[in-house]
């Protein structure tokens, strides 16, 4: 970026919703649906890990081009066009909204250093900057090109973004009770609109417009804060019961069957599939594998606790067994740290 130059001012990407009480239609792209509690619950998968958003940034076509205004809204325009394939068109929309407003900010500061520091203004982690920078093959904050300019417009949005999942996380455990009478709605109430900064920071716009000869209600957020805070009041207002799916583990919205135990979003590792569509095979499939990993140690321990038995006096069968025990819990603690596969466990286990 040439510090002499004049930025321009990047548009401002906000969700617009028609909403009838019942339901949501994002006014986006293909315009698609969405039922109370969907928004926030799709906006949690979004936001858990941004390598994907990183690798939509990289792959712009002028990725490389220097971070001109003209060259950064040439690549917002392109990953505007291709994100909501990633989770949906609302994470779309909300995630077009951060990015763009936090590279505004950087490009504030770079333009006007005596007046702003990034450090001093945002709260930067170096793992943050390790994590996504490094990606890009960045050290730190700056605009060199485009890519590095949207990168770290994305390292300055990662503390926004962190307060969404900290109060994702509080008031969907609240709302995961399932005796709706018994829900303690009173405390998010209390956490989200008795908070005077928070009903300050609010950005939601009521409009009433005509949509195909139709008066419809339309309602445009301007940041990630006030999406939470307007789905969750009325998830409460409909009484919307959360749950924790089964095979992704992450919440969804009730509006059927109260017994379901999987979502409807698509499934990490999915090719494309739901969770609601696999759950039940992924399930099946890893109690015959636990079955397989269970039978094959079981076998192992009692054939080297029988030789413990038949021999007393040879202290070798009591060595084999306790290194055998140690050995196994050192595999079990590998695979809960992710270091280890439960198919390279069997291996060793039949190597036995």
């Amino acid at each position: 970026m040439n510090p002499n130059e004049k930025q321009g001012i990047l548009p401002s990407y906000n969700l617009f919703l028609e909403y009838d009480g019942k339901e949501y239609v994002v006014l986006r792209s293909k315009a698609p649906v969405y039922m109370l509690g969907e928004i926030v619950c799709e906006l949690e998968r979004a936001t858990d890990d941004f390598s994907w958003l990183i690798k939509i940034i990289m792959g712009c076509k002028n990725s490389n081009a220097p971070a001109s205004y003209e060259n950064i809204l040439q690549a917002l325009t392109e990953i505007d066009d291709t994100i909501d394939y990633a989770f949906g068109a609302a994470s779309g929309a909300v995630l077009m909204n951060v990015l763009a407003s936090r590279t505004q900010m950087m490009l504030t500061c770079l333009e006007l250093p005596d007046q702003y520091d990034v450090k001093s203004n945002f709260k930067v982690k170096e793992s943050s900057v390790k994590k996504i920078l490094g990606k890009g093959g960045f050290n730190s904050l700056g605009a060199e090109n485009v890519a590095h300019a949207l990168l770290s417009g994305l390292v300055l949005s990662v503390d926004m973004v962190s307060q969404f999942r900290e109060l994702t996380r509080l008031v969907m455990d609240i709302l995961t009770e399932a005796d709706l009478e018994n829900r303690d709605t009173a405390k998010i109430k209390h956490i989200l609109y008795d908070n005077g900064d928070l009903i300050a920071a609010q950005q939601i716009d009521y409009r009433i417009m005509n949509i195909e000869e139709k008066l419809t209600s339309v309602y445009g957020i301007k940041d990630i804060m006030s999406v939470l805070m307007f789905e969750l009041a009325n998830c409460i207002n409909n009484n919307v019961l959360i749950k924790k799916c089964n095979n992704c583990g992450y919440h969804f919205p009730i509006h059927g069957r109260p017994d379901v135990i999987y979502c409807s979003f698509k499934a990490p590792n999915g090719d494309g599939k739901t969770c609601k569509e696999i759950g039940a095979q992924v399930k099946r499939a890893n109690k015959e594998k636990n079955d397989a990993l269970t039978s094959e140690y079981r076998k192992i321990y009692l054939r080297k606790k029988m030789q413990v038995r038949r021999h007393p006096g040879e202290e070798k069968y009591q060595v084999m067994l306790s290194e055998f025990l140690d050995e196994g819990k050192k595999w079990q603690d590998a695979i809960g740290d992710g270091v280890k596969s439960e198919e390279e466990y069997l291996l060793w286990l039949k190597s036995i």
